[in-house]
């Protein structure tokens, strides 16, 4: 897989393995021991816990791999950094395979534009089927979403629209709804906790609300219930984890419940490890 670098610059491309094994090498620096217990049990109680690839946008492809399967996950989603989306088609099935000789299961892509372009919007949908995702993070426009009727029936690949906090488009659960009213049952929500919280809307309650529709997740937390919060280490801003993970072992959901990170750190690999041993503190 070719790294970010190369992608943009048309460098000569590193076979297969040999990315692989630099990739595990250039993050060992950042990465605090292994997997260890989470090969033996899950300690995620069925929960599809995993990362979003914007936590770790300043790391390569072979990085990212490395950093979130030695964090003891096994599920990523990407922001199209790590695989462009003008990829051609032999780099997306050199990146799926990386991927899957990770270890790691693609989950989804986003966060996505749509508007009346239905050519683009296509083309969103054969790069996630190429990639094996089976759900597109999106934020569309309106008028896009009779596009996207057609493409979810065509692809099989959902659409959950992410809300982007206050101001936002879909900034409340009630937005969303509205929205989506009528339109196809595979076109439904992510629930991003940390934008509902700066919206003053507690995660729970989305997650409640959206339930019937609920498709992807990010999971944060932010140091205030306030348009201007700001992302810090789970468990140390004013999300209440606790409840949202209560809901979601009720929900039993099937899909993504990736951690977006989005504050910049020197020391992102055990940043990331602290998140989701908070998460397994919760859930023991």
């Amino acid at each position: 897989m070719r790294t970010q670098r190369q992608f943009e610059s048309g460098d000569i491309e590193l076979s297969r393995r040999q990315a692989i094994v630099l990739g595990v090498a250039g993050a060992a620096g950042l990465v605090c021991g292994d997997a260890g217990s989470a090969e033996e049990a899950d300690p995620y109680r069925g929960l599809k816990v995993g990362m979003h690839s914007y936590t770790l946008r300043k790391l390569s492809f072979e990085q990212a791999l490395a950093v979130t399967r030695s964090a003891g996950v096994r599920y990523i989603g990407f922001k199209d950094v790590h695989v462009p989306m003008d990829s051609s088609r032999e780099q997306l099935a050199e990146a799926r395979l990386a991927i899957k000789e990770a270890g790691l299961t693609t989950m989804a892509c986003g966060v996505v534009g749509f508007n009346t372009d239905a050519a683009r919007a296509r083309k969103v949908f054969e790069y996630a089927k190429a990639m094996g995702m089976p759900t597109v993070v999106a934020n569309p426009e309106p008028e896009s979403l009779d596009i996207l009727d057609e493409l979810v029936e065509e692809f099989g690949i959902r659409i959950a629209i992410h809300n982007h906090g206050p101001k936002s488009l879909y900034s409340t659960p009630d937005d969303l709804l509205e929205a989506i009213e009528g339109h196809h049952e595979q076109i439904g929500a992510c629930v991003d906790i940390g934008h509902y919280e700066r919206s003053d809307i507690r995660g729970a309650d989305a997650l409640m609300a959206l339930r019937d529709r609920f498709y992807d997740m990010h999971l944060k937390d932010v140091d205030r219930a306030a348009e201007g919060g700001k992302s810090v280490l789970l468990g140390e801003g004013v999300v209440d984890l606790e409840s949202v993970f209560s809901v979601l072992l009720k929900l039993k959901p099937t899909c993504h419940i990736a951690l977006e990170y989005e504050r910049a750190s020197d020391e992102l690999a055990l940043d990331v490890k602290k998140c989701y041993a908070h998460v397994r503190s919760i859930l023991a």
